[in-house]
């Protein structure tokens, strides 16, 4: 019986990330060659100069190849002509992501990388709509600034590590609010980067944010709540999608209290969407503290026009005892199970909810693993106003969430 090319194609969406078996697919019939070439080659991985010419050699013997190719997330490797050694992105029709990334500059102080350098590609990939850069040390505002108005069509940035160096907030940005950034720019994304409040600055002058309304940021230690209440100052009537990533090294409590003042999302007004993910470091237990504040950040959400919270917990399972005999086991940090986050505060959640400013509030996502029978009928009893409006929705998802690799 011959199969649909629709079931065919929909078996193979299951195996996106499974590489190997992609390959087997590809060469075991005509018909699943597509779909497998689209999901092995979406995103492809240039980590050394010989990865590079195998592509290229794929590119020059199999036909239609560079279609597939989506998005590239090239390594620094110390080249000295960049723009010659990657002049095969021309052939890359549908390219639509680039991400660049360096060593830690901690390790390699030799490294680095002035913006006009990586500059010299953007004649080459500027059609673009979503730029990542992971690492590199940047010579200054006024240069990154330059360097983001080359890709016209950019819709998202994002910037992991990134350092800006020297600062020269007040001077360079403001010396250079005529460049204007890119018209569709309005998802920006930042990662233990000081560039959030060069961009904020940038784009909030002269009305130059006018199509911004996504933002992600991620929080590891103190010194990232003061860059993101300084900058959020400039967006937070304009966010209607915000994403926040709360990874503490230690308690939250050190995360969320500045020296000058505490985290607070009061001012996003606007807010339509906001998942917030957390990552601890310790069991999903009643004696853990952080859990707390997971109810008082969620209290803090105050917009009319809020439909959707997505909440994410990643905790240490202790699945495996034998880390508990051992004072230099690497805890292995799981999504948590439905069973355990019974330890929250239902209470506190059944109160923000019913509070008026939340009218519009349509569904509360919570994601875990395991049974969800018995969280189910926790809430059914405790959250008596939340259980009615059918306003929980606990969503299964993987063991190891793709955002904690991020």
């Amino acid at each position: 019986m011959k199969v649909p090319p629709e079931i065919v194609d929909h078996v193979l969406d299951h195996l996106y990330d499974d590489a190997p078996t992609l390959g087997a697919c590809a060469l075991a019939g005509r018909v699943m060659l597509p779909t497998s070439r689209f999901h092995r080659f979406k995103t492809v991985v240039l980590a050394n100069p010989r990865r590079i010419r195998t592509l290229v050699q794929m590119l020059d013997t199999h036909g239609g190849l560079e279609r597939s190719i989506n998005s590239v997330i090239m390594h620094h490797l110390g080249w000295t002509n960049f723009r010659g050694q990657s002049e095969f992105l021309y052939r890359l029709s549908n390219l639509s992501a680039f991400t660049y990334v360096m060593p830690s500059a901690s390790f390699h102080d030799d490294l680095r990388l002035d913006v006009h350098h990586l500059g010299e590609v953007a004649n080459i990939i500027y059609g673009i709509t979503s730029l990542s850069l992971n690492c590199p040390a940047i010579t200054g505002s006024e240069d990154l600034l330059f360097f983001i108005t080359q890709f016209n069509n950019l819709e998202e940035i994002r910037f992991d590590w990134v350092e800006v160096a020297p600062y020269g907030l007040a001077e360079e940005t403001q010396a250079k609010t005529f460049i204007r950034p890119p018209r569709n720019l309005h998802r920006l994304r930042f990662n233990a980067s000081d560039a959030f409040q060069v961009l904020a600055h940038w784009m909030s002058g002269r009305g130059h944010d006018r199509g911004f309304h996504s933002l992600q940021y991620h929080f590891r230690t103190k010194e990232d709540t003061r860059p993101f209440n300084v900058a959020s100052s400039c967006w937070h009537d304009k966010a209607k999608v915000l994403e926040l990533d709360f990874i503490p090294v230690g308690h939250m409590s050190a995360v969320m209290h500045d020296d000058d003042n505490d985290f607070s999302l009061t001012g996003f007004v606007n807010l339509e969407t906001c998942s917030l993910r957390f990552a601890f470091g310790e069991m999903c237990v009643a004696a853990n503290q952080s859990l707390s504040w997971i109810t008082v950040i969620v209290d803090q959400l105050t917009s009319p026009l809020l439909r959707t919270i997505t909440i994410s917990l990643v905790v240490d399972n202790v699945e495996d005892l034998r880390s508990l005999n051992s004072e230099c086991a690497v805890r292995e940090l799981t999504t948590a199970y439905f069973d355990d986050m019974r330890v929250l505060d239902w209470g506190a959640i059944e109160k923000t909810v019913s509070k008026g400013s939340l009218g519009s509030l349509q569904k509360i996502v919570l994601e875990g693993q395991g049974s969800r029978e018995l969280l189910t009928e926790h809430i059914r009893t405790t959250c008596p106003t939340v259980h009615s409006r059918s306003l929980i929705s606990l969503v299964p998802v993987k063991r190891h969430p793709e955002w904690m690799n991020l």
